[in-house]
């Protein structure tokens, strides 16, 4: 039962590597950063399969298509996974966001892909899961989602794509509770004086190779 998951997490993992994303994506990031959120995303995948062996064939198959398919998609356009950005743009305007995605969408990787998760699928064994061994794994999972959403260490873009989706999904609702607690810049009195030179600060945040003009971001 276990080699058989381990098989079907394998083949996801490498699903993801080279089809969802590229080779260029791997050989550009790889650093320990990247090593880090990749081992410890693909393990949260791992932990999910296991989790859900015993559901339905068709709601894991759902589970793991949907964000496969739009990473894959969202990729091919950006060179990177989905952003909490793209998640409240299609909130605004869901219409745009779908035909953008039709537009974009490489049908015969589609298509293998489909195939492919439903096959996988139809590998796993249903088995009695106890709670000795569902209860630390649930606990793993809720940590490993933690450090997604809320480590300055976590960068989604270096994580499975499918495990990123979700983990995108939470840190998106987070920012928007953010939003929502901010409190309004008081008004302050602004005096101007004449001959003031212009000063202007460029600020640089949080900065990775995906985002750097000198690795081909535009």
């Amino acid at each position: 039962m276990v080699f058989k998951i381990s098989f079907i997490w394998l083949s996801l993992v490498i699903l993801d590597l080279f089809i969802v994303k590229d080779f260029d994506h791997l050989i550009i990031n790889i650093s320990e950063r990247y090593f880090v959120n990749l081992v410890l995303s693909s393990l949260a995948l791992f932990t999910i399969l296991f989790l859900m062996r015993n559901w339905k064939r068709w709601v894991i198959f759902i589970i793991l298509l949907i964000p496969t398919l739009i990473q894959m998609t969202y990729f091919e356009v950006y060179k990177k996974l989905v952003t909490p950005f793209g998640f409240k743009t299609f909130l605004e305007d869901g219409g745009m966001v779908l035909d953008l995605w039709f537009d974009n969408i490489n049908l015969p990787k589609s298509i293998f892909v489909i195939f492919l998760i439903w096959w996988l699928i139809g590998k796993i064994q249903k088995g009695y899961l106890s709670k000795y061994i569902t209860v630390p794994l649930t606990g793993f999972l809720i940590g490993v989602y933690t450090l997604i959403v809320f480590s300055w260490y976590s960068v989604p873009n270096f994580q499975n794509s499918i495990i990123s989706f979700y983990g995108t999904i939470f840190d998106t609702v987070k920012e928007g509770l953010y939003t929502n607690f901010k409190l309004e810049r008081p008004i302050l009195k602004q005096e101007t004086r004449n001959n003031l030179p212009n000063i202007i600060f460029i600020v640089g945040e949080s900065a990775v190779l995906s985002h750097s003009s000198l690795y081909g971001y535009e």
